[in-house]
Parts: C-alpha cells; sequence; structure tokens
C-alpha cells in the first residue's frame, strides 16, 4: 500500500502493484468536469477510476449533512450520465465519521458499455469528502475489493468532528 496525502488533511493508502495511476488535471476534468478540489486514480487495463473530492469551507450550509451531498451528487449524475440508476442506499462509517452513500449504474454515451459504481460522503474539520468508485458492470464486485482497502486506510486528522 501506498499513502497518499489528499487536501494536506486524510491520508489513504492506495493498493501497490494493482495498475493504478495518478490522473491528471485534464483526466479529472474530462470525467469529473473539474479538476480542482479532486484527486484521483485511474486503473485503464481494469476500467477502475476511484477518486475523493472535497468541498472549499464555507461552500455548503452548515446544517448541510452527508445524505444532503450526496442526493446533490446524484442530481448531477442524472443530468450527466445516461440512464443513472440508483441501485442502492448505504450507511457506513468512514475513520469512524458517519458515512452516507449510494450504489448507481448507467452506460457511456460512445461505447454502451454499462457501468457500476459507488459513492460515499462524510464531513470531517467542517469540509465533506466524497469517495467515487467506479466500473464497468461486470468487474463491479470483483475489484470493489480496492475501494473497500482504501476507504478502510482513511485517516483523519485527530481534530476531526465525529458528526
Amino acid at each position: 500500500m501506498i499513502d497518499v496525502l489528499i487536501n494536506k488533511e486524510l491520508t489513504i493508502s492506495v493498493p501497490e502493484g494493482a495498475g493504478y495511476r495518478k490522473m491528471d488535471a485534464i483526466e479529472l476534468e474530462k470525467y469529473f468536469g473539474l479538476e480542482y478540489n479532486r484527486w484521483g486514480i485511474i486503473d485503464n487495463k481494469r476500467h477502475i477510476i476511484i477518486s475523493v473530492c472535497w468541498t472549499v469551507p464555507g461552500s455548503l450550509k452548515p446544517f448541510a449533512d452527508a445524505k444532503s451531498v450526496i442526493k446533490g451528487a446524484e442530481v448531477t449524475y442524472k443530468k450527466n450520465l445516461r440512464g443513472y440508476t440508483r441501485t442502492e442506499e448505504l450507511n457506513t462509517q468512514i475513520a469512524s465519521n458517519k458515512a452516507y452513500g449510494v450504489r448507481f449504474e448507467y452506460k457511456t454515451d460512445v461505447t454502451e458499455s454499462e457501468m457500476s459504481g459507488e459513492v460515499l460522503a462524510f464531513k470531517c474539520n467542517k469540509k465533506f469528502y466524497v469517495f467515487y468508485y467506479v466500473t464497468k458492470k461486470d468487474n463491479f464486485g470483483q475489484y470493489h475489493e480496492d475501494f473497500d482497502q482504501i476507504i478502510n486506510s482513511v485517516k483523519v486528522p485527530q481534530k476531526a468532528e465525529k458528526k
């Protein structure tokens, strides 16, 4: 595992030798529309993208929670991902913080490939972090272990909120 510092705040561990490489600004913009406040890795051979984005302090209302962040993300997904369908709602924890998320499916515009993904959000020091995993539908379960390892490796600063 290779440790990576996200936003000078969170530490995650990425599986070493799995074929991942860090996404550059052009790729982040291509896949997510924005390249700032986002970090990501991609494995082109296995068709996997895992990324983390974070809010800018003060950009969300103080009463927002992880569920509202995911619902906002879903508005974007429904607009930008052809045939977006939520398949499961998730309640879990990331680094002892409550996290909310969804699993979903959609089709790519270019290749018509069926894709599956998962998105999880949690709050840390007044910022929301959103973890995103997507791969071909047929590979979702097989490669989900990499995403689980990354989620289970998240370390937050000692002063992090436990909301």
